[in-house]
């Protein structure tokens, strides 16, 4: 039978990392991976969770099995951290393997009740997105979201277009610090998405995972609460990466919402009855984490400082990698950078020149353009902002090493492959 194998294609970020590892520069600069970098470019651990991580090691006496829902503590505490205490009664909440899962889970939710549903997703979003639903066997739409011109969500085309949608139809939505664009849905476009979602029947499939890290921790879930408040069914997806940086431990959350309890039991037993086909329980010792955080009044004072660190330092590079842009460009083209929010901004242009800037002058960033801001550092903007808009790096007279960078490059993409 392994003879019918033939090589997939590669995940086209893992293989920029891959190629990151093994270039011998020092001043290469990585905009690739999705995860929270600090100043000096690491993936740092946050002290909450150091310190709640202590306590449980410390006084955890089993390590067994922890059901089918997963740790339940968490998936209180998580639930109510994303919907609120006055929506909280309405939801029903299992633990996953990380945000992911929860997202193929309440796919295969949404067809094994209806085997024709179809799924909207945005016409640019987090690449995953795709293969995930569409594991699931459910059919695949898609909306127009981006105005790459302007930078910013193109809402009137995008409101048409869902506007199509039937009855019983599922669309997507990022809560906030939209991933690969940085660019959000202001209150009142949540609250008239939600309104046509009312008169047509279309199910709200929301899914989470960078909330406290655009606007504050409340105002990132106020599209989610307003819909939640406004509609009687919704889906949720929940990742704790991060907003907690406990990226390897593989910690996310499937909600759903509803307005009947009985049917909202009926269905969320039927969420768990698929846990069982795909991982059965979930690892427990980061959900554990995370509720050892939201439920020690201390721990969670420091997680939501630490949290604020974190967002205003993503806010502060990009208004700063802007002002660089602008000295050296002469020009505002990049000035939606700064009035975007998140860990991403979306640069086609520069994505098209992805080799070229790998090879002569060490910026790695996917062929899509999607830069991580939080890649972004003091000592490497005025080098990303020339790389940018492809002029010589200010201040510098040293050339690269062509040479050795080609056989760096080569000696990464024997190892990559």
């Amino acid at each position: 039978m392994f003879e019918r194998a033939t090589r997939s294609d590669p995940d086209p970020i893992l293989g920029v990392m891959d190629l990151f590892r093994a270039d011998p520069r020092h001043d290469k600069i990585d905009l690739t991976i999705g995860a929270y970098r600090d100043e000096s470019g690491v993936v740092s651990i946050m002290s909450a969770v150091k310190q709640a991580e202590a306590q449980l090691v410390a006084a955890q006496v089993t390590k067994a099995y922890v059901g089918l829902k997963g740790h339940l503590e968490f998936c209180g505490l998580i639930s109510e951290l994303v919907l609120g205490v006055e929506l909280f009664a309405r939801a029903r909440t299992c633990q996953t393997t990380g945000g992911s899962a929860a997202i193929r889970l309440l796919a295969e939710l949404a067809r094994s009740l209806n085997d024709k549903v179809t799924i909207w997703l945005p016409d640019t979003t987090w690449a995953n997105h795709i293969p995930l639903i569409g594991a699931a066997g459910c059919r695949i739409r898609r909306y127009p979201y981006y105005q790459p011109a302007a930078g910013s969500v193109d809402f009137d085309v995008m409101l048409t277009a869902l506007g199509k949608a039937d009855a019983g139809d599922v669309v997507l939505l990022q809560a906030c610090c939209h991933n690969p664009t940085g660019a959000n849905l202001s209150n009142a476009q949540w609250i008239e998405l939600s309104e046509l979602f009312s008169s047509k029947g279309i199910l709200p499939f929301v899914d989470v995972a960078y909330a406290g890290l655009g606007v504050g921790l409340e105002q990132d879930v106020f599209g989610l609460r307003a819909m939640a408040s406004r509609l009687p069914e919704m889906m949720i997806s929940v990742s704790c990466s991060k907003s907690f940086t406990i990226y390897s431990e593989r910690v996310g959350a499937a909600i759903v919402v509803g307005s009947s309890s009985k049917e909202l039991d009926l269905t969320f037993s039927k969420l768990l009855d698929l846990t069982r086909g795909m991982y059965f329980m979930p690892p427990d010792h980061g959900a554990a984490v995370v509720a050892g955080i939201l439920g020690n009044p201390r721990l969670s004072e420091i997680w939501h400082c630490e949290l604020a660190s974190m967002r205003s330092r993503i806010a502060r590079k990009r208004t700063e990698l802007v002002s660089c842009l602008r000295r050296a460009s002469g020009t505002d083209s990049y000035d939606f950078i700064g009035k975007q929010v998140g860990m991403f901004s979306l640069l086609p242009e520069v994505g098209r020149r992805a080799e070229q800037l790998r090879q002569t002058r060490g910026v790695y960033i996917p062929v899509d353009g999607r830069i991580n801001i939080a890649g972004v550092t003091d000592p490497n903007i005025p080098a990303l902002a020339a790389a940018i808009i492809g002029t010589a790096p200010p201040g510098t007279k040293r050339g690269f090493n062509t040479s050795a960078v080609r056989s760096g490059v080569a000696r990464a993409a024997r190892g990559a492959s």
